[in-house]
């Protein structure tokens, strides 16, 4: 038996499964901090995961936009030449 689940599984758990989990006798305290340190650990990797997306997203966003730009300035140069 594992002392502790896996996060991912516990996370996909419904509220009553959750509960029934908890009441385990091998969910004493010193489980229950490591569970918590391990949750934590796991929401902010992917808090950075997402803000990592959304960086990257943006960053991809202002480089169309600048190409985008750069095509209009290189038509009105064309217009010239």
């Amino acid at each position: 038996m594992k002392i502790i689940d896996n996060v991912s599984k516990l996370i996909s758990l419904t509220d009553e499964e959750l509960n029934e989990k908890l009441c385990e006798k091998k969910y004493n305290k010193a489980n229950l901090r490591e569970l918590v340190r391990r949750l934590i650990k796991k929401t902010k990797e992917q808090q950075e995961e997402i803000e990592n997306y959304k960086e990257k997203e943006i960053s991809d966003k202002l480089i169309k936009l600048s190409l985008s730009n750069m095509e209009c300035c290189v038509d009105r140069i064309k217009k010239y030449i």
